[in-house]
């Protein structure tokens, strides 16, 4: 079994909890996706892999041009700058029907929060770093939180490497990042329950969004464990529910890191995780209390006991601390939150 060394995701859970955890999600992942970005549905995976694309496209293209990272140009005259012969070699995806605008202040500030996340870690709930996107319904929150998410995997893919040359040791701390959505009718099989698990719900649509869209399912047990049947992709209320039957664990807490141990065991993975929260609200159906109270449980439990990984960096240079968990999360209005969770931090977005 893979083992996460000093990670947080690691429990102390029962052997068989672990080896059946990990079984169900191995049985679903045989057919992971690719790449370092992850979302549920496959219109925002789309476009989360056509965003991670573009921001490293424009970075090398930056660095091409012998661009600073302080340098004013914004991306569209950074794309247009890299073209030859009138032909764009940064390839932007297409939102709806209209191509993706960077805004170089998203990327900066998923850069600067990544690279903070250190100074800011703080001590007390009162300093803890959360970055947020703001804005209505069909402001492009969304869209703004899939660009952060992309350019913040992107920094923290520099920051592996010049931490190791090692081609193994960079792809086992690879960074990962994740954008998870309570949207639409999905949160059902939870809001069922006596009581909402934030954690738990956040850890399923994690690996949930590992999933291939076009995949096939080994089925249990016997001798069909060795057959593949082709199917569509299962939906999120069954895998929810064949995952959470073999969670014993005691605390939301606990759960989240046991299914989050068991994926970086299938997939081989040990490094920083980048996890972007769409609609938290809808979880609490809008009630401005209980969205406080959530947020300030899961950025507690997710950052407040977060501690630096143990990647071998140079040790004559100055170096940024990398840690298991960044966390961001959407708002439609920042007032709201502030006023849900004042002791937060929230940096700013539009």
């Amino acid at each position: 079994m893979h083992t996460t060394g000093r990670l947080m995701s690691t429990v102390a859970a029962s052997p068989t909890t672990a080896n059946s955890l990990e079984a169900v999600l191995r049985r679903h992942l045989q057919h992971s996706k690719g790449g370092n970005v992850y979302a549920a549905s496959a219109e925002h995976q789309r476009l989360l892999s056509g965003m991670y694309c573009y921001v490293k496209g424009i970075a090398a293209a930056r660095k091409d041009l012998g661009l600073s990272d302080t340098d004013m140009l914004t991306d569209e005259e950074v794309e247009r700058a890299s073209c030859t012969d009138q032909k764009a070699i940064i390839e932007r995806p297409i939102c709806g029907h209209i191509p993706f605008k960077a805004l170089k202040e998203t990327t900066d500030a998923a850069g600067n929060y990544v690279n903070d996340r250190y100074q800011l870690r703080g001590e007390k709930c009162e300093e803890i770093p959360l970055l947020c996107t703001i804005g209505c319904e069909g402001s492009g929150k969304t869209v703004t939180l899939l660009h952060t998410t992309a350019a913040a995997v992107h920094v923290m893919e520099g920051m592996v490497r010049k931490r190791t040359k090692n081609a193994t040791e960079r792809k086992r701390w690879r960074p990962l990042g994740f954008y998870v959505s309570f949207a639409g009718g999905n949160v059902s099989i939870e809001l069922h329950k006596q009581k909402f698990l934030p954690m738990t719900a956040i850890a399923l649509r994690v690996a949930y969004s590992v999933i291939d869209d076009c995949c096939a399912t080994r089925p249990k047990g016997g001798m069909e464990a060795a057959a593949t049947t082709a199917g569509k992709k299962i939906s999120y209320e069954e895998f929810a529910t064949e995952v959470l039957a073999e969670c014993k664990f005691r605390w939301d807490e606990e759960t989240f890191r046991g299914i989050v141990a068991a994926l970086r065991a299938v997939l081989a993975w040990d490094g920083p995780m980048f996890i972007a929260i769409d609609d938290f609200e809808q979880a609490y159906q809008h009630k401005l209390k209980k969205i406080g109270e959530g947020l300030r449980h899961v950025s507690t439990e997710l950052l407040m006991s977060d501690k630096a990984l143990p990647i071998s960096c140079n040790a004559n240079k100055q170096h940024v601390e990398l840690y298991e968990t960044y966390l961001a999360v959407s708002a439609c209005c920042v007032a709201d939150l502030v006023a849900a969770a004042p002791t937060l931090l929230l940096l700013h977005l539009e």
